[in-house]
């Protein structure tokens, strides 16, 4: 479903147009499974059971964000906005609600922040920007918040 991962992320200080190629490629590649997870993952995000019992309402909780601290008033917004506005108009109507529930659940917005800086520091290094000993930023302290 998935082509792999390129594999020619090698750069030299000489040749400097095969490291942007190949960083380019593994960002294309990056992008596309990021885009086509993050459908699976809407498309399971919001389930109904097809018949309702009893023993469905008992486990309802456990298909939310209700438990989690962190989410759950993402959800709610959501909800509200889609029962106000129904199902077909809430998809264009509440989208940034969705999207900030999306966010708050899969943090890909923070994981691609991440994996840029990552990236970065990486790329520097290679171009010779930043030394072996400064590739990495140092750790915080143990018990330093």
């Amino acid at each position: 479903m998935f082509e792999n991962p390129p594999q020619n992320f090698t750069c030299s200080l000489a040749n400097e147009t095969t490291c942007v190629k190949a960083d380019a490629a593994w960002y294309r590649w990056l992008h596309l499974w990021s885009g086509s997870g993050t459908r699976i993952a809407e498309m399971a995000t919001h389930f109904a059971p097809a018949f309702r019992t009893p023993l469905t309402d008992m486990q309802g909780g456990l298909l939310t964000h209700q438990r989690s601290r962190k989410c759950a008033d993402f959800e709610m917004r959501a909800m509200e906005c889609l029962e106000a506005y129904g199902v077909q108009k809430g998809r264009t109507r509440c989208v940034d609600y969705m999207d900030d529930l999306r966010e708050c659940a899969f943090q890909a917005k923070q994981l691609a922040r991440v994996s840029a800086m990552r990236h970065e520091r990486h790329r520097q290094w290679l171009m010779g920007e930043r030394s072996s000993k400064d590739h990495y930023a140092p750790a915080p302290q143990a018990d330093g918040f």
